[in-house]
């Protein structure tokens, strides 16, 4: 064997556990699970969004009659017994509302005014058509579109800890007729005791799921190197755009009342907090 067949040998053999080195780092030798743990508990707190909107053709106006819808939808929830700083509105927005362009042209006499048409290749195919109006001129969407009103809009979220009679507060809602009521969240107050105590539950979970995978194979688990709580189920954490915890929605159903305004007639589902946490182990 000469130096020249010699020398790729020589090679592979030196590099030969540098890559079996950097296949074990690539890969480390850990298991990762996720544990889970859950619990169902009956809502203590509800949380509903409402819907003022004032459509006028002009904006102050509109923004005016906003207001005052406002004032009105205040004076009600007061009246039901909500606490004002229960009561958290946002900024106004307006919209504009343009009028629609019509969608067919007609000569006199009633009769349809046919557009002259073109062909994809012929010449002066890209030019304006002068028999579609809407083509003659390179009109932007400001000047070929009118105005034709302008409606503000406010979102008003209310919370709530009184239950059985919230459903009269709904009904002074429905009658009041200022407000749309585009949602009814319920909670639990106890929300961040629970994922306290279903923490180390998960952790349990992950321990024991590793467990049965590997002894299906025969190893071991060793120490946990890694510890990350996945997103679990039940209310956020309180933020600015969140003043009152809102969770993620849950179902509800009414029961019959025994009068429209008798007992209270809202029965929420419950609500299930969970707790996801994944624990990388360590194999031996």
């Amino acid at each position: 064997m000469n130096l020249r067949q010699l020398l790729p040998l020589c090679l592979g053999l030196l590099l030969s556990p540098l890559a079996n080195l950097a296949r074990t780092q690539d890969f480390p030798r850990v298991i990762s699970v996720t544990g889970t743990a859950d619990v169902k508990v009956a809502p203590d707190e509800v949380v509903v969004t409402l819907g003022l909107e004032a459509t006028r053709k002009n904006i102050r106006e509109a923004i005016k009659e906003n207001d005052a819808r406002l004032k009105k939808l205040i004076a009600v929830l007061e009246k039901q017994g909500i606490d004002p700083k229960h009561i958290q509105t946002s900024l106004i927005r307006v919209t504009l509302n343009y009028e629609e362009p019509p969608q067919q042209h007609y000569g006199k006499g009633g009769k349809f005014q046919a557009q002259q048409l073109q062909m994809p290749n012929a010449p002066n195919a890209n030019l304006p058509n002068p028999a579609d109006p809407f083509d003659a001129a390179p009109d932007t969407e400001e000047t070929a579109r009118k105005i034709k009103d302008y409606t503000a809009a406010k979102t008003v979220v209310v919370y709530s800890k009184d239950l059985p009679k919230f459903e009269q507060v709904l009904v002074s809602l429905y009658e009041s007729g200022v407000a749309n009521v585009g949602g009814i969240v319920y909670q639990s107050s106890a929300v961040k005791k629970l994922r306290e105590t279903l923490r180390p539950k998960a952790i349990i979970a992950a321990k024991e799921k590793a467990e049965l995978l590997t002894g299906a194979i025969g190893q071991k688990i060793g120490k946990a190197v890694r510890i990350e709580e996945s997103g679990g189920g039940g209310p956020s954490y309180p933020s600015a755009a969140n003043p009152f915890d809102l969770p993620s929605p849950v179902s509800f159903r009414y029961a019959p009342s025994d009068t429209p305004l008798g007992p209270a007639g809202i029965a929420p589902e419950l609500i299930t907090v969970s707790v996801s946490v994944t624990v990388w182990f360590e194999l031996p």
